[in-house]
Parts: structure tokens; sequence; C-alpha cells
């Protein structure tokens, strides 16, 4: 809970930052870049859930607009990092952790409330890279899956190239989480059916919106 409250606070502190230092020259573009800083929560696979903790969830995008109809393209890159819950196993000290990278496109709709406020609704397709690594393996165990992810951003802007606001986004990767990848035989307290199901977490958080400007 220390690490994850930890994580909320630097991302405010990027907000923050990332507000200021905002470039106010020039006229906006259709080219922008996003970052995202969000705290993931297991929601499928038992055990996905009961094993591991999520302590970070972080996109970086580049997006182009089509403002006179709405319409918006992006492409980027999606890090997510995952504890092992350790106290889970008495008697064996095991220790580690899942990593995933994903590379993804998407396709969404941005509708303006006011001058100030919009929201931005999206689906992202992409294939994820998952690496666990635990003290009980003898090498990084790898999968690779499809992905697929609605994601809803609500936005303040803050500038004319700037905007802060919450995201939120619903992440299904189409392979399952097993004693395999930490090297048991089984999971304490669980049954193999407790592996049935794929990848899917629910995470929440900060985004940083900022405009390509013009510059004269």
């Amino acid at each position: 809970m220390t690490t994850r409250l930890a994580i909320l606070f630097l991302s405010i502190i990027l907000l923050s930052f990332g507000t200021i230092k905002a470039q106010k020259e020039g006229e906006p573009t259709p080219h922008i870049f996003k970052i995202d800083f969000k705290l993931p929560t297991a929601t499928a696979n038992r055990s996905f859930k009961g094993v591991m903790s999520g302590l970070a969830d972080i996109d970086f995008c580049y997006q182009y607009q089509f403002k006179e109809i709405g319409l918006f393209i992006n492409g980027g890159m999606k890090y997510s990092y995952w504890n092992l819950e350790s106290t889970l196993f008495s008697g064996t000290v095991v220790t580690g952790k899942l990593e995933i990278l994903q590379p993804f496109g998407s396709i969404g709709y941005r509708h303006e409330f006011s001058d100030k406020v919009f929201l931005e609704s999206e689906l992202k397709g992409g294939y994820s890279f998952v690496n666990s690594n635990a003290n009980t393996l003898t090498s990084t165990y790898k999968q690779k899956a499809l992905a697929i992810e609605p994601k809803f951003g609500f936005y303040y802007k803050s500038s004319d190239l700037t905007a802060v606001g919450l995201t939120l986004n619903y992440n299904i990767i189409t392979t399952n989480f097993t004693p395999d990848n930490i090297g048991q035989p089984n999971f304490p307290g669980m049954t193999p059916d407790a592996s049935n199901g794929n990848y899917q977490y629910f995470s929440i958080g900060f985004g940083i919106y900022g405009i390509i400007p013009t510059f004269k």
C-alpha cells in the first residue's frame, strides 16, 4: 500500500510539473502526446487476483486528431508492473514480479462538453509480452498474447496546449496466469481451476495531455 501511495504521489507531482512547464507560444496542431500513470487491480483469473499485486500501469502514446469529426487515432506503449505476494507461501521463501510490455494502437472519439472540459473514449488493441521472474525460476517465464482494452479519459484544459485528467481502462490479455509463472506446482489454498481465465485488470489514475504547437 505504501508503494501504491508513493506512485500516486509521484503522478500528481508529474502532472503539476507538466502543466507548469507547458509551452504557451504557437497554435495547436492535430499532433498530441499523452502519458498516463495508473494503479492496476486484477479482476479475473483467481490465481492472478490472489497472487499478484499491481503497482504501476503506465501508457505513453502519440495521438493524431481529426478534429472536424471528433475522431482520433493513437499509437503507443504500455508498461505494467506487478509484485508477487510472498506472504501467501508459508514455509517457503518465494519472491517475484511480473512485467507487461504492450505496444498498441487505438481509435477513439472525443466529446467536448465546453471549451475547457472534454471526454475521450477509445478502443485499444495490442500485443502483450508478459515476463515473470521469481527466485524459484531458473530463467524468465515468457508469455505472448493479443490484448484488447477499452479506455476513458476525462480531461480539463489547463492551457491551449495542455490538459490533465482522470483516466481509466480495462485490459484483457488472452493468456492465463498459472503456477508455471513462478515455478511452483500449485498455488497455496487454490485448486487448478483457479488459473482458468485470461489476465484481466482495471486501472485508474491520472493523465497528462500535451498538444504539439506550431512555432513562429
